[in-house]
């Protein structure tokens, strides 16, 4: 493995690495993204407050929008019906330590059973910690925000749509594509959100292409760890270009 190799011409691409073996050889270009936009911390801040001073519960909320966050829609859909129905929750033989309600088809509610907050608002502290929730089932990565305040956590989540940022990183490796050669895009998987399908549809129609033929593949990679076990561990997705001159297997 090289790193920022030396070419030859000082036109076309100067990517960041190049690979080889006895068998094969290819450049390599990566890219990370920064997805603190996508947080868009007032917005969730005014989610996180109204139901801090509406709903009354010691219970952890988490909600999440499929749909872009509009405040004062929200506080028609926030009746007393629903917040009557939050509170309660837990006091109607709802089974195990978390529930979830279904707003609306674009709005979902996490109930999360916690013990009573004991002491004044003032004892406890107040935070707020940036991250994003993974759906177990269809890995759908939702972005925001979890409020600490009173004792409470109240998280504000939303699912954005990430093609845009994808059309930038394409672009953007477009320049460091060496011509002739095998080349591979490394995308940081953990800036990765929204919907993987259609992330997916994107990289493999929109970028994958007979006319980018040089570009053998997409990989999403990154390296985690658990927190139970704080045990290291690699995640690598790779998207092969069908249409690519130099085919590579990663």
């Amino acid at each position: 493995m090289i790193l920022e190799p030396t070419m030859t011409s000082t036109k076309g691409g100067h990517p960041d690495l190049l690979v080889k073996n006895e068998r094969t050889s290819f450049y390599v270009e990566c890219k990370t993204s920064n997805i603190k936009k996508y947080f868009d911390y007032e917005t969730k801040k005014d989610i996180a407050d109204l139901l801090y001073q509406k709903v009354q519960t010691c219970d952890q909320l988490n909600i999440t929008f499929s749909t872009p966050i509009n405040i004062e829609a929200f506080k028609e859909i926030l009746t007393n019906e629903l917040i009557y129905k939050i509170q309660t929750s837990f006091k109607f033989g709802m089974d195990g330590f978390e529930t979830n309600i279904d707003i609306t088809p674009e709005i979902k509610l996490s109930i999360i059973q916690k013990p009573v907050i004991i002491g004044k608002e003032s004892d406890h502290i107040v935070s707020q910690l940036w991250m994003y929730l993974e759906d177990d089932k269809s890995k759908t990565r939702s972005i925001g925000i979890a409020f600490l305040r009173g004792g409470r956590a109240i998280g504000v989540f939303e699912v954005v749509d990430y093609k845009n940022k994808l059309k930038n990183k394409k672009e953007q490796s477009l320049h460091q594509i060496v011509d002739g050669h095998a080349n591979v895009v490394f995308l940081r998987d953990s800036d990765i959100v929204g919907d993987p399908l259609v992330n997916k549809m994107y990289i493999e129609t929109e970028w994958l292409t007979e006319s980018l033929s040089y570009c053998s593949g997409v990989a999403l990679f990154d390296t985690y760890i658990e927190s139970s076990s704080d045990n290291k561990f690699e995640k690598l997705l790779f998207y092969k270009n069908r249409h690519a001159i130099f085919p590579i297997d990663i």
